[in-house]
């Protein structure tokens, strides 16, 4: 049905992982708090978190391509660019 199972992504402290829902449009984000077991979805892309741990960048859609900021301490979404592709934080 179009979903593909869990990636982790990466490590945001001791306790929460950035995890990944791969889907045919991109990846949707989601915390995983590892000692709880506790999963807290971003409803938005994620691809990398920031090294702070504070933010997400994620790419993905099934029209056209868009690009997106997230705060990772309430999922607000901070950028929002269409035609954009490959996140990354070294650019």
């Amino acid at each position: 049905a179009g979903y593909y199972g869990f990636q982790p992504l990466d490590w945001l402290d001791d306790t929460r992982m950035l995890i990944g829902l791969r889907t045919d449009a991109g990846t949707e984000g989601a915390i995983l708090d590892v000692k709880t077991h506790k999963l807290r979805r971003l409803g938005d892309y994620a691809d990398v978190a920031s090294h702070d741990g504070r933010f997400s960048v994620g790419s993905g859609g099934s029209q056209q391509l868009i690009l997106s900021l997230l705060r990772l301490s309430d999922g607000h979404r901070l950028v929002l660019r269409k035609n954009a592709c490959c996140p990354s934080w070294n650019r």
